[in-house]
């Protein structure tokens, strides 16, 4: 099912729980580095790229410029998911890792 306040921050009529702001995205699908932002609903991401529309009063944000951000593997066929081929395969929940500054030397 579809969380409501996730489509909703997505659409731009309500705003994320955590941004987190001027990151370098690694997409594993496609390989490739961008710069953007990531804007998260409760533990689920609702939006990746420009997430400035995303920060309210009430946004946590995390500004983590020199970092690099992996959102996870994104559920690509959510079909296969409640079809009972692929029972204990938890691809549903894409979930952000904490970010650390890179240790020198």
């Amino acid at each position: 099912m579809v969380d409501l306040k996730i489509l909703h921050v997505a659409q731009g009529k309500a705003f994320a729980d955590l941004a987190v702001i001027h990151v370098q995205i690694i997409n594993v699908h496609t390989r490739k580095i961008y710069p953007g932002g990531v804007a998260v609903v409760g533990e689920r991401m609702a939006v990746q790229a420009d997430v400035e529309y995303t920060i309210g009063p009430d946004t946590k944000g995390i500004d983590a410029e020199g970092h690099f951000i992996v959102p996870g593997f994104l559920e690509g066929f959510p079909l296969l998911r409640n079809s009972g081929r692929f029972s204990g395969v938890r691809g549903d929940r894409p979930r952000l890792r904490r970010l650390h500054p890179a240790k020198e030397g």
